[in-house]
């Protein structure tokens, strides 16, 4: 699963002013391998605690300092994590997108967060995530359950656990072939082959339904019109595709459509050249009529 995160989250005023656990922990929660689509997903503390090397007592402090921040929002009694700003950075885009986000809600522990969540989702004026704006609705008028048992919580962990197994393994596999695919084209380019930065580039692109053919032209446009190594001609492919994300191009076919030239009609001769292309026909044709009936003897050579 790819996240955005943007490059001025270093500058950001909130970043600047905590510690370095802390900064570590937000960027831990944005690229935990438990997150979802939403950015709103089930995150027991001793998990986190077992990902980053760390005790209960430094994952609270850091934890702490995140919340006063207000970038984050933890339930401790259901051990869900909501990033307040995830889904402005990596929004949801289309029915499908909504549709998973629907799927992985579901298997949310009931929490108070979900009215936070809701709050957010609103923000946005897109129609398709209203069946993900009505489930959240139908949970909140569910009771808050505050008490979840250790084995709820194995439960979850286990689950989440084969599940990311299960769907990195899948998503590996489809991405290797792609990858190695593009990889190649690198090497038939002149390159010394794609760059990590653009291997994470591609596997987010085709993970959202771009073709790979169309990866593969940007690449081709790189290796051809930038200067420098391959890492420069992997950038400016990863703009190119950039630029072509914005035009909704996901596919070599919509980019040829859009691209190649409509045929110019063709210029009508003049009348006048109309004229002098039908004598010229019919001359041809009269001596070539004269040259058979000279063959046959019809005519002699002279034409009587």
């Amino acid at each position: 699963m790819y996240t955005r995160v943007e490059s001025r989250f270093w500058q950001d005023e909130k970043m600047r002013t905590i510690s370095d656990d802390a900064r570590y922990l937000m960027l831990y929660f944005l690229t935990s391998p438990h997150r979802n689509i939403m950015g709103f997903y089930f995150l027991p503390s001793p998990y986190a605690c077992f990902d980053l090397g760390w005790d209960e007592k430094r994952f609270q402090k850091a934890l702490q300092e995140l919340l006063q921040t207000g970038c984050v929002k933890y339930d401790a009694c259901t051990h869900v994590v909501l990033i307040q700003n995830y889904l402005k950075h990596n929004p949801l885009e289309n029915p499908n997108q909504v549709k998973s986000a629907i799927e992985k809600f579901s298997e949310m522990p009931q929490t108070p967060l979900f009215q936070d969540f809701l709050t957010i989702l609103e923000q946005f004026n897109k129609p398709f995530m209203k069946p993900l704006i009505e489930r959240l609705k139908e949970r909140l008028g569910k009771p808050v359950t505050v008490s979840v048992t250790v084995s709820e919580i194995e439960r979850y962990i286990d689950a989440h656990v084969r599940e990311n197994t299960s769907q990195e393994s899948n998503q590996e596999g489809i991405f290797k072939t792609e990858i190695q695919k593009i990889n190649d084209k690198a090497l038939e380019y002149g390159m010394t082959g794609i760059t990590p930065e653009f291997i994470e580039d591609a596997e987010m692109r085709l993970s959202e339904g771009t073709d790979v053919e169309l990866i593969i032209k940007a690449l081709a446009i790189g290796a051809t019109k930038a200067k420098g190594n391959a890492g420069a001609k992997c950038r400016y492919a990863i703009s190119v595709l950039q630029g072509w994300a914005t035009e909704g191009i996901r596919t070599l076919a919509q980019w040829e459509a859009k691209n190649t030239p409509e045929p110019k009609a063709r210029d009508k001769p003049k009348i006048q050249d109309m004229t002098e292309i039908k004598q010229d026909k019919y001359e041809r044709a009269k001596q070539k009529a004269l040259q058979m009936l000279r063959e046959k003897g019809v005519i002699s050579s002279d034409g009587s």
